[in-house]
């Protein structure tokens, strides 16, 4: 496939709230973005306490948006080099909603309180055909994707700014056609491998691998997976991980109370 015949021309352009554009020698993703309320008050750490440098960085008037742009900014643009020996240069432009009536469709971005994940998610009626629409991905029962409908982004708030940014970034790759890589339930817990320092397993850096996935969804109009292999070994591993984590959580708190009783004792003395 070669990147430059791709030509993202959108019959009715204000319906797509990421609309794609090859200008001089960029792709450029434009990103038409609507913050709730919520994101648009100033940033604060989680937890009082918590010395995070990134924040310290930052002036008062700098807000949830302002870091799920920078994250997505800062960890999508750039050149890439494609499998296929092709370069891209990406550009991702993000214009806000400023308030104004329009026909133009957004990129809903808000506050998930309710769950402990971030997540993309597609209004209830796309939800439900999504997985006869995937070819069985149980990871489209949550998300039916396509250009016009990239879905809605949840994010939750984290102890660290760099973590929130990198979280968003992770949640725009699935608003641009991409599935996770890391070994969630709808996976069968099962990693891709190889993917352990991709955006889409682990938040960290985007990869070629993932540009390319990206630009195919974008062209066929159906989401990219990750290789999915369905085990019984891989449920027992996990089963294993979390009996694990439960005893090694249940012994800190025994420890915890322990130590608090031992200081409780000396201050009597």
């Amino acid at each position: 496939m070669d990147i430059k015949s791709l030509d993202y021309k959108y019959s009715k352009p204000y319906r797509y709230p990421v609309r794609l554009s090859f200008e001089d020698d960029k792709l450029v993703i434009y990103v038409f973005a609507k913050f709730a309320k919520s994101l648009l008050k100033p940033y604060k750490a989680l937890k009082d306490g918590i010395k995070d440098h990134s924040l310290q960085c930052k002036n008062d008037l700098f807000t949830y948006a302002d870091a799920i742009c920078e994250g997505i900014v800062r960890n999508w643009n750039g050149s890439y080099n494609l499998p296929d020996g092709q370069n891209v240069k990406l550009d991702v432009r993000i214009i806000r909603y400023n308030g104004v009536k329009t026909k133009q469709r957004y990129l809903k971005f808000n506050h998930e309180v309710l769950n402990k994940y971030s997540f993309v998610r597609s209004p209830f009626y796309r939800c439900i055909w999504g997985i006869f629409r995937n070819n069985g991905q149980f990871e489209s029962f949550g998300l039916n994707w396509t250009p016009r409908h990239p879905g809605s982004v949840y994010l939750r708030k984290t102890n660290y700014l760099k973590t929130y940014e990198q979280t968003a970034a992770h949640e725009f790759g699935h608003v641009l056609g991409l599935g996770d890589a890391y070994g969630a339930y709808y996976r069968g817990y099962y990693e891709a491998p190889g993917t352990g320092h991709y955006m889409m397993n682990a938040n960290t850096r985007v990869q070629p691998e993932e540009v390319a996935m990206m630009l195919k969804a974008q062209s066929v109009g159906k989401m990219q997976y990750f290789p999915r292999v369905i085990s019984f070994e891989n449920f027992t591993k996990r089963f294993q991980q979390v009996k694990a984590r439960k005893l090694a959580d249940k012994n800190r708190k025994q420890n915890e109370k322990k130590n608090a009783q031992k200081k409780g004792a000396l201050t009597k003395r």
